[in-house]
């Protein structure tokens, strides 16, 4: 792995890091997002068919309760037989009552399927309710006065009743509402939580990323390059140049280096061969020097033998001979002097 490294250029290296830690934002926030997506929905949901279910059961309470109104204003005004204007507006009142009652259970029927049995009944309820009203206003209407206070009587304890289980229905509702609303709070809070934490382990990954691979392929190898570049600058060719294969700067480096060491090497090599050249010379020099010196001590004990053996003739003396040999390039030059002696002292 850090091969690869190796071989990939330095401002690629620095942009790694990053790519790593956006790639690992972008998911953290995809994944923050679809929550909050999710919770968006729920939301969307909850207003637009919970919501509305609720406010549909709590105005069928109110239906409710503008029934039970107008049926104790029946019983007590004296409109069953006594006015006929006043009788008729209760009668309208009801039917309204009635009506918007009815439409509204089938809104929720429809806007909350998941309670469709409880409202169900409640419609079943109301419907009987309903009648017995609507009997009610019909022998209203015939005049049958007792028979239809009879009936709005029977009728009474029966709102009363269905109006208490809608509210206990709608209570539990709204609370379910409620508890549902505080959840997708926490499911957004959660989300939003996750999003900041993540985002900040991302950051922090991303820079200790960036810290270990600045370090690791970049900072030390440099260091290393550094120490052998001190060491041959103070002439320690043995050291060993690390990451010339290497495909990035520093290999550039690195290559650059040694061919520095290779260079010094030859350099080397050839200032010790100019050495040992000049030592073969100065021996050859010394040697030549000494042929010549003993050359001439040869010479000069030469010319001293003969010089003495010509002294010796001059002076009359013909025994003299030159006992000690010359150097092999002049004993002959000995052995002629001694043999023109002999023939001199014959004759």
């Amino acid at each position: 792995m850090l091969s690869l490294f190796d071989n990939t250029k330095i401002a690629t290296k620095s942009i790694i890091p990053v790519m790593g830690m956006a790639v690992l934002f972008a998911s953290i926030v995809a994944l923050a997002g679809f929550e909050l997506k999710t919770a968006t929905s729920q939301y969307a949901e909850m207003t637009d068919r919970a919501d509305p279910a609720v406010v549909a059961m709590l105005r069928v309470s109110k239906d409710m309760a503008q029934l039970g109104y107008n049926l104790y204003k029946s019983s007590t005004l004296t409109c069953l037989g006594a006015d006929g204007a006043t009788c008729r507006e209760l009668d309208a009142s009801l039917a309204s009552s009635l009506d918007d009652g009815l439409k509204n259970l089938d809104r929720t029927s429809t806007l909350d399927p998941a309670h469709l049995a409880d409202v169900e009944s409640f419609k079943g309820r109301f419907k009987t309710v309903a009648a017995a009203v609507r009997n009610a206003l019909a022998l209203s209407d015939q005049d049958k006065n007792a028979e239809a206070a009879k009936a709005m009587a029977t009728a009474d304890p029966e709102i009363r009743a269905l109006m208490e289980d809608i509210r206990t229905f709608d209570d539990q509702r709204l609370a379910d509402t409620a508890a549902r609303s505080a959840t997708l709070d926490t499911s957004a809070n959660h989300a939003l939580t996750i999003m900041i934490m993540s985002g900040v382990a991302a950051a922090l990954g991303g820079l200790a990323a960036a810290i270990w691979m600045s370090r690791i392929t970049v900072a030390n190898p440099l260091v290393r390059l550094s120490e052998r570049m001190r060491a041959l600058a103070t002439g320690d060719l043995t050291v060993n140049v690390e990451g010339a294969q290497r495909r990035d700067e520093i290999g550039t480096m690195a290559k650059a280096v040694q061919t520095f060491k290779d260079n010094a090497l030859k350099l080397e090599a050839a200032e010790a061969e100019a050495s040992r050249r000049h030592k073969e010379a100065e021996a050859e020099r010394r040697s030549a020097e000494a042929a010549r010196e003993r050359a001439a001590r040869e010479l000069e004990e030469v010319v001293d033998n003969l010089a003495a053996g010509l002294a010796s003739l001059s002076s009359g003396d013909l025994t003299h001979r030159v006992a000690q040999p010359f150097a092999p390039q002049y004993e002959k030059l000995r052995t002629d002097f001694n043999k023109a002696m002999d023939s001199l002292h014959e004759a």
